[in-house]
């Protein structure tokens, strides 16, 4: 008996860009333009077009992870679509990654040159050590995380609020918080400083990105134990909700501003897009749905419905000269009705890719994404099905 396992990803089409929803599927790093990560990393994850690279030691499930908690602030909502376009996209049109090594020494093994002289500049590290440690520990993922994405997203995509420079206002904001206007860390803070990091290393530039971090997961409620608040008081003093809320409204009233769709929920390492689907997991192997095409129910997706139809394979025995799973694209118009249809990674066996192309134009969908489609719009789907007789 044959047994077709379906692991489907949304593609949603909009007017000005495409975004994959998030699968959170670890694979090669692809060749191409990614060619100067290949002698480093071993493993890949993409997130609306954010790369997350990661040494071969480090676990699955810590880049799962990384990937979750990526998706989760860039889909707070978790509808499948990034909250904010223009964030997302100045991280794609920028090649922002996250490279992950298992500790310390791994990445001082690497030569980050390699893949800067390349182009590749919006770039931020993480051990997987102190990847969601457990233990009571806190997860360095909320910070490294937000650090790439307030530094190469809202920085550029508002630069006149969000740039990470003097002048703009969330550096107004920074300078309020640090007791005045600071190029180089001072000798001492003001003592109604709230936020006085103390890293010489960490330029103006640096300070804006850990201020914005500080803030918005003390608003989340990511620092407000006990034991954490006395862990980053030297640092951080607005450690709660309502510390911040009422140390530092300035900052508070521009998170929260509703053109700038930030955050409301804190990221908790679980990526679930598709309603009534199954959770995509920091620690879980699969993607956003699984089904096996014998069942007679639909196959659920965020504002989609699709009704497979089992194609017609008259040799069983070829699935074992299968790679194991096919990847196909079909686009659906608004009626339902699969328009086109195509094989984006072959399983190696002519006759099985063509009876499964064929079988999906017999296919249809329905739903809340389809209803919403003007007349010449369309929405496709990307397809892996894994084969396996049994």
């Amino acid at each position: 008996m044959l047994s077709l396992v379906l692991v489907a990803a949304v593609v949603v089409q909009d007017l000005d860009r495409t975004w994959t929803v998030p699968d959170l599927s670890i694979g090669p790093v692809p060749e191409g333009r990614l060619e100067p990560f290949r002698e480093s990393f071993q493993k890949y994850s993409n997130v609306f077009g954010v790369h997350v690279f990661a040494t071969e030691r480090v676990p699955d499930d810590k880049l799962r992870h990384v990937a979750s908690v990526m998706a989760e602030y860039l889909d707070n909502d978790e509808d499948g679509t990034p909250d904010n376009p223009l964030v997302a996209a100045a991280l794609a049109d920028r090649d922002a990654y996250m490279v992950m090594s298992y500790d310390e020494r791994g990445i001082d093994r690497i030569d980050p040159e390699v893949w800067h002289r390349e182009g590749f500049h919006a770039g931020q590290f993480q051990f997987a050590l102190e990847t969601a440690p457990g233990n009571g520990e806190f997860d360095a993922t909320l910070e490294e995380v937000l650090h790439l994405i307030t530094a190469h997203g809202w920085a550029n995509a508002y630069p006149a609020t969000w740039g990470e420079r003097r002048g703009t206002e969330v550096a107004d904001c920074l300078d309020r918080a640090r007791g005045g206007h600071f190029v180089e860390v001072p000798r001492q803070y003001p003592d109604d400083a709230w936020f006085s990091y103390d890293d010489e290393t960490c330029e103006y530039q640096c300070m804006v990105t850990e201020y914005v971090y500080w803030a918005l997961t003390s608003l989340l409620g990511a620092q407000q134990s006990d034991e954490r608040c006395a862990e980053i008081h030297e640092e951080w003093r607005a450690c709660t909700p309502k510390a911040i809320k009422a140390q530092d409204p300035w900052i508070v009233e521009l998170l929260q501003r509703p053109k700038y769709r930030f955050p409301t929920r804190l990221p908790d390492g679980i990526y679930a897009p598709a309603d009534g689907g199954r959770a995509v997991r920091g620690g879980q192997n699969g993607a956003i749905v699984r089904s096996d095409l014998g069942e007679r129910g639909p196959i659920m997706l965020d504002g989609l419905q699709l009704f497979p139809r089992r194609p017609n394979l008259s040799r069983m025995d070829m699935i074992k000269e299968a790679a194991g799973s096919l990847l196909v694209s079909v686009a659906f118009d608004s009626s339902g009705k699969p328009v086109e249809a195509s094989i984006v990674r072959t399983c190696g066996v002519p006759e099985i890719d063509r009876s499964i192309l064929a079988s999906m134009y017999t296919w249809r969908a329905s739903g809340d994404r389809l209803a919403s489609l003007q007349a010449d719009e369309r929405v496709s789907v990307q397809l892996e099905i894994m084969l396996k007789a049994k």
